[in-house]
């Protein structure tokens, strides 16, 4: 699955406001990471 910047900071905020709504989890980041060219 693609996920791009934006959607991934919009889960992010959306996992802070309110955990019960995100799909992502710390390791998902860290894995989604390198693909978004953060690594």
């Amino acid at each position: 699955v693609f996920v791009d910047d934006e959607t991934l900071l919009m889960l992010l905020v959306n996992k802070n406001n309110a955990p019960r709504q995100t799909v992502l989890t710390e390791g998902d980041v860290v894995h989604l990471l390198p693909i978004l060219g953060g690594g």
